[in-house]
């Protein structure tokens, strides 16, 4: 998990080796078993997929918009967990009827995003402490880290207990 004495190089990298850890949670899965429904709760894979996308992008929206002077409308930071949830269902349906291959375009477009906004970021902007008012005492490592390497190992270990307890194929 996400260790908070890192410096930008090394997040980089734990961003990038947990990314590899989800991918190969999801390696040998068909389309099928991407599309299936309520595969992980209510949730299909690519509805997974479609959710890390939805919050890495949002998390870029409202650091571009704090770049720019404007406060952001929504962080995910201090909802109480029923908005959180009416957010992700929202996000959840918008992506229920797109193709598996736009899906799995923009989760990797939005990983691509991230890293290249975060090796863009001076690093003192980075690690700062209440950059933004609306940040409060975390940092930008903060936002980037809980919606990247945070977020993916949770799934990656949630998408590895349902191969564990179906009759998928886990041996990857």
């Amino acid at each position: 998990m996400f260790d908070p004495t890192m410096d930008k190089l090394r997040l980089l990298d734990q961003i990038r080796m947990e990314r590899d850890f989800l991918l190969r949670s999801l390696a040998g899965l068909t389309a099928e078993e991407l599309e299936r429904p309520e595969t992980l709760g209510a949730w299909s894979v690519k509805g997974l997929l479609a959710h890390l996308s939805f919050w890495q992008e949002h998390i870029l929206d409202v650091l571009a918009r704090a770049a720019r002077g404007e406060a952001p409308t929504q962080t995910p930071y201090g909802l109480p967990d029923d908005v959180v949830d009416a957010i992700n269902a929202r996000a959840f349906e918008a992506a229920r009827s797109r193709p598996l291959a736009a899906v799995w375009a923009e989760f990797h477009a939005a990983y691509t995003q991230v890293r290249a906004y975060t090796l863009a970021l001076p690093e003192a902007l980075l690690f700062t402490p209440g950059v933004y008012p609306w940040l409060g005492d975390l940092t930008i490592r903060d936002l980037l880290a809980a919606n990247t390497c945070d977020h993916d190992h949770e799934h990656a270990e949630q998408l590895r207990r349902w191969r564990n307890e179906s009759t998928v194929d886990s041996s990857q």
